[in-house]
This record gives C-alpha cells, sequence and structure tokens, in this order.
C-alpha cells in the first residue's frame, strides 16, 4: 500500500508538473496572441464598416439607376413633343405661306377691281357729260 500510495504521489506529481507545463505554455501563447485577438477585433470592426459603406453604395446606385431610367423616359418624352411641336410648327408656317400668297393675290385683285371701278366710274362721268 505504501508502494502504490508512493506511485500515486509520483504520479500526482508528474501530472501536476505537467498540468503546470501546459498552463505555462497556455499562458505563453496567450501573451504572444493577445496583440493579433486585438488586431482581429479591428480588422472585423473595419470589415463591418465597409460592408456598411458598401451597402450603402449598392442602395445608393440603385436610386441613381432609378433617377437615370425615369430622366432618360424624361429625355424621350420631352424630344417627342419637340418633334410635335416641330411639325406643328412647320404646318402652321406652310398654313401662314398659303395665307401670305393668298393674301398677296387678293391684294391685287382688290387694286384690279379698284383700277376697274375706277374706269367704271369715269366712264360714267363720261357718259353724264356728254
Amino acid at each position: 500500500m505504501h508502494r502504490a500510495a508512493e506511485q500515486i504521489q509520483l504520479l500526482t506529481s508528474q501530472v501536476n508538473e505537467a498540468d503546470n507545463e501546459e498552463l505555462r505554455q497556455l499562458r505563453d501563447y496567450h501573451h504572444r496572441t493577445r496583440p493579433l485577438e486585438g488586431e482581429y477585433n479591428n480588422l472585423q470592426r473595419r470589415f463591418n464598416d465597409q460592408e456598411a459603406k458598401f451597402a450603402n453604395l449598392e442602395r445608393t446606385m440603385v436610386t441613381v439607376r432609378q433617377t437615370l431610367t425615369q430622366a432618360q423616359q424624361r429625355a424621350i418624352e420631352w424630344e417627342k413633343r419637340a418633334k410635335e411641336a416641330d411639325t406643328e410648327i412647320d404646318t402652321i408656317r406652310i398654313q401662314l405661306e398659303g395665307a401670305s400668297g393668298a393674301e398677296t393675290q387678293l391684294a391685287s385683285e382688290v387694286s384690279l377691281l379698284k383700277v376697274q371701278l375706277q374706269e367704271k366710274e369715269a366712264d360714267e362721268r363720261l357718259t353724264q357729260v356728254c
């Protein structure tokens, strides 16, 4: 029994030494990795910030695309209106040219009628005098 107790004590001391050595190694490892843990936390924070910025950028891009699409649709609509207005202006210009030609023709007819009227009045005066 005495011998078994000595062996148990020997094993216990070996286990304690192994535990102490393991604890020392774990502490050393922890001290060596502590700066890396801080750096990892900083990198993780930066990554999260970058992810948030990227998400905001994507939302902004979607908004810009929608705005651009709307602007393109408006531009197409304004081009259509401009073409319609140009067509209407051309139609009015043609009508104006036609009206101007008709005015010139009417003016010449009025002048001709005035001359004819003056001649007729002159003839009537001559017939009354004679």
